[in-house]
């Protein structure tokens, strides 16, 4: 039961980046996260970027686990969670995740699946996402 807002921001890492659409005021850059500027955006100008290195380690979860928040309460801050790797059983319900370096590609993921069953994600809000909302992968993509 989360009764309360968790917060995992505060502690920032600078690393190189890119800027795949350009370096203007509107323009979002990326982390280089598994060297994906050079991989999939090798001729983007590369770029400084600080980020909070929370929203790059999501919360691992475990088969037959609940997580609900507590009314307006249970917020999650600066990290994202993860279920893979044959993970079942999981209902994820009224928790809100926020704040994972909105302003860079490759900030962080909100909820990622990866080879799992029976999930049960109701009532989540996730907001200021560097990624996806809902990311779900084959487990040979992650």
């Amino acid at each position: 039961m989360l009764s309360k807002t968790f917060d995992f921001t505060g502690s920032t890492v600078s690393g190189s980046g890119c800027a795949p659409w350009g370096t203007g005021a509107g323009c979002q850059t990326a982390i280089n996260k598994d060297d994906w500027c050079g991989n999939y955006q090798p001729d983007a100008p590369s770029t400084s970027v600080t980020y909070d290195e929370a929203g790059l380690d999501p919360i691992e979860v475990a088969s037959d686990k609940t997580i609900i928040g507590s009314g307006s309460e249970g917020v999650i801050k600066g990290k994202g969670i993860r279920l893979a790797n044959g993970v079942e059983n999981v209902i994820i319900q009224n928790v809100h995740i926020t704040e994972l370096n909105p302003q860079y590609v490759w900030g962080g993921d909100a909820i990622t699946l990866a080879g799992t069953d029976r999930i049960w994600i109701d009532h989540v809000k996730t907001s200021q996402i560097g990624r996806q909302h809902i990311g779900k992968y084959w487990l040979d993509d992650v």
